[in-house]
């Protein structure tokens, strides 16, 4: 049974991409000034950095899911840069827009070792794309790895 198929029968948890394999398939959102995405054996790759104000890219789902009866989102990742960088993890009716549109949403700044971050998505009923963006601002290489990203 895949897990979208488990979402819909009321499963535990729902795979939206699972170290290399995308139950819903990402693609590249919302970008500003210099960076990449990447598509790894095992993870989701965002390269920034920052040449104007501030450099930005995005990796959403290509089709909106049901959220309806998904209470949390878990993300497993990791940060890696010298300085000024945020990394998202973004609900929203919007699949184009940038770290600031949002139904729901969280961030982190800086460097983190790979982790676990839980945004509560209780409050949402329906279809959202979900979206992960890296902000850097500064001239520094920074890298967001995604490993995990699912629904319970």
């Amino acid at each position: 049974m895949t897990p979208i198929m488990r979402q819909i029968l009321g499963g535990r948890r729902t795979y939206y991409y699972n170290a290399g394999f995308e139950n819903v398939a990402w693609v590249e959102g919302y970008s500003l000034d210099t960076g990449s995405v990447s598509k790894e054996a095992t993870y989701l790759q965002l390269n920034t950095q920052k040449t104007t104000v501030a450099a930005i890219r995005t990796y959403v789902t290509n089709i909106a899911v049901d959220l309806t009866k998904i209470k949390k989102l878990y993300i497993d990742w990791e940060i890696i840069n010298v300085s000024g960088v945020s990394a998202y993890l973004n609900v929203s009716t919007n699949k184009t827009g940038d770290q600031g549109s949002r139904n729901a949403g969280l961030y982190v700044t800086g460097a983190q070792t790979r982790t676990v971050t839980v945004l509560d998505v209780s409050n949402l009923i329906g279809l959202y794309y979900i979206r992960v963006h890296s902000r850097a601002a500064s001239a520094d290489i920074s890298t967001t790895k995604v490993y995990r990203l699912w629904g319970q």
